[in-house]
């Protein structure tokens, strides 16, 4: 309404008439009255535009004072920032415009362009790595702050949160599972997140430094040399430690992912099948896999712990003297047996 008195005293103060209409409003729809633009800088919105510049009259007003200091006199938070110890260098360097548009934008804060599109205007090597594979999921959806503070920071590279609490607030359900594992890995709270994982991208999943078992070797060195054993477990032996193994904490025994039974049926289909015949060997119908095998290697075959007849002796004690004689059935010599099930019941 043009008689309205706020539209008339917005409207006639000083340097608005300078200014086009779609600087403070949207020529199509707003969510606020008068089809202000809700992002745009108050000072403005309120016709106050001396807050920043001085000699408002003149063809070119100039700002009260350099940018460094004028925006610092509201935005007292910056300041603080800028006394920290990572401080981002346009914002230290007082060059606020190099960011932010004085008086409107369509994006928030005032920015100048999209989040992710100002940030490559200086870091422009991400521009070619946030289109490959392997990159984390906040580089990809551009979302720079998620991690970064664009004005200062008491950490180093401008992160708001020291440690693994800036990966926390993403990766909730995470930190849910590592504090409430009984067995946590030690390497968390050693090493960090970024012991691991890189943070911006790579080429090995998820994020990881390197190949998943040389970083499982930088600390585990005992278990290099038993990928020359005679018998390797396939998964230790093409560095897939994760199969098996939860690296971040699990509430079972050497962090493994579920009860030991769970963890090899899951590979050993045949032998989850063959424990539906009607008669078990105990040791695997409970579960008992590591009585008799190694999980990384062994010198024996299947991962046996020990030769299979010294193997089965452990237990069946009774037949141990019989498999001393010199005359012995070559099946039984050579440790012939299925091991697991059988449709006939063992006397």
């Amino acid at each position: 309404d043009p008689t309205d008195k706020k539209y008339l005293a917005l409207h006639s103060a000083p340097g608005v008439s300078r200014i086009q209409c779609n600087i403070c409003h949207n020529p199509h729809a707003s969510d606020t009255p008068g089809l202000v633009n809700p992002l745009a800088h108050p000072p403005l919105v309120e016709g106050d535009c001396e807050t920043c510049h001085s000699e408002i009259e003149s063809a070119q007003p100039e700002l009260s004072m350099a940018a460094s200091e004028l925006c610092l006199t509201c935005h007292d938070d910056i300041a603080e920032k800028l006394t920290l110890k990572s401080t981002h260098s346009p914002a230290a360097e007082g060059e606020c415009l190099t960011c932010h548009s004085g008086h409107s934008s369509d994006q928030k804060s005032l920015l100048l362009l999209p989040a992710n599109k100002l940030c490559l205007e200086c870091h422009s090597d991400f521009e070619d790595l946030i289109m490959k594979q392997g990159v984390h999921t906040a580089l990809k959806q551009d979302d720079c702050i998620s991690c970064h503070d664009p004005h200062g920071s008491a950490n180093d590279h401008l992160v708001k949160s020291a440690g693994d609490d800036l990966c926390f607030n993403c990766h909730k359900s995470l930190k849910e599972n590592i504090d409430s594992a009984t067995n946590q890995h030690p390497a968390i709270e050693e090493m960090s997140c970024l012991g691991c994982h890189k943070p911006h991208y790579s080429k090995i999943m998820p994020l990881l430094v390197d190949k998943q078992k040389l970083i499982c070797l930088e600390c585990h060195d005992d278990l290099g040399s038993q990928a020359k054993a005679k018998s390797v477990h396939l998964p230790f032996l093409s560095g897939q430690c994760g199969m098996c193994h939860n690296p971040h904490g699990s509430s079972k025994p050497a962090m493994l992912r579920g009860e030991t039974k769970m963890v090899c049926e899951r590979c050993h289909i045949g032998i989850k099948q063959k424990l539906s015949e009607p008669f078990t060997h105990a040791p695997a119908a409970e579960g008992e896999c590591l009585s008799c095998h190694k999980p990384h290697s062994a010198e024996n075959p299947k991962l046996l712990i020990k030769p299979v007849s010294q193997t089965c002796a452990e237990c069946h004690d009774d037949v141990d003297g019989q498999l001393a004689v010199k005359n012995l059935h070559t099946p039984v010599k050579l440790g012939r047996s299925e091991e697991h099930t059988s449709e006939l019941q063992s006397h």
